[in-house]
């Protein structure tokens, strides 16, 4: 069920979840770390984790992590590349034994249960965190902070895209997580309470602490390239993140991609909305 996000019901349920999860982080208590981690290493990753009992757990995730690398670099047009992240190149996934840990070493938001790029200490070294009881950590998680890699490998560290378009890249990788999305997201455009374009294309979320907020941005970032993907195909939305490579802006990218089909960001939002409300 879902309330309107200006309706008592919703702002009682945002409030009750922001106290519940700070509450969580304050009293839950810390697992003691192992001075060094534990680690094991696949062909393109190095995992590292706390307990000896989950060793079984580690091979998993290095499989799992193996099968995201060729799904993932195929999907974006980077399967010519193959080869990267080998040897010293490997990615590195740190795994904390829990979210309170994670939360302290990472200094992410209350509601982050992964990242890999908005430290650039992490970023630059290709390393993926999480903790162990995160939900959905093999389904979603991994393969959600591995689109954020892969996708800023192909596209070159130094270029920049706009945030809603680097989650939605991200999102459209998830098992579980990604199915409700276009039902959420009509949800907020009947309600209007979706995030226009314009103000999506400057919007930095890392720093927001209301939930309907995140959850807007996040729906309606993985539904605008779902539409993008289903409506025009594969082959012009790789077409627009090889311009993205080249270095034009979105906009630019966006217009070369879908000649006469896609003209601005407005042209964008106009489509996108008439086809959700249909």
């Amino acid at each position: 069920m879902f309330w309107p996000a200006n309706s008592p019901q919703f702002n009682s349920f945002k409030i009750s979840s922001t106290i519940f999860l700070t509450c969580l982080a304050l009293f839950w208590p810390q697992a003691v770390l192992a001075d060094t981690p534990l680690e094991e290493k696949s062909e393109h990753f190095i995992i590292e984790y706390y307990s000896p009992g989950d060793l079984e757990w580690a091979k998993q995730v290095l499989r799992s992590a193996e099968e995201y690398y060729n799904k993932i670099a195929d999907e974006i047009g980077y399967a010519r590349y193959q080869n990267f992240w080998t040897w010293n190149d490997r990615v590195k996934i740190i795994v904390y034994p829990d979210q309170k840990t994670f939360i302290l070493e990472t200094q992410q938001p209350f509601w982050s249960q992964g990242s890999a790029l908005q430290h650039k200490k992490l970023f630059e070294e290709k390393s993926i965190v999480s903790f162990k009881q995160a939900e959905g950590f093999l389904t979603d998680i991994l393969p959600h902070e591995m689109g954020h890699l892969i996708l800023h490998d192909f596209l070159g560290f130094d270029k920049k895209v706009p945030l809603w378009f680097d989650e939605g890249m991200a999102q459209m990788f998830e098992g579980h997580r990604g199915e409700k999305t276009l039902e959420i997201m009509r949800y907020f455009i009947r309600e209007q309470g979706y995030i226009p374009l314009q103000t999506l294309m400057n919007l930095n979320i890392e720093k927001e602490d209301d939930v309907s907020r995140v959850l807007v941005f996040y729906a309606e970032s993985r539904a605008i390239l779902d539409f993008l993907i289903k409506k025009y195909g594969v082959a012009k939305f790789q077409e627009l993140c090889s311009y993205l490579r080249s270095g034009r802006t979105f906009e630019d990218a966006l217009k070369g991609a879908y000649i006469n089909q896609v003209e601005t960001v407005e042209d964008l939002e106009k489509k996108w909305l008439n086809d959700m409300k249909n």
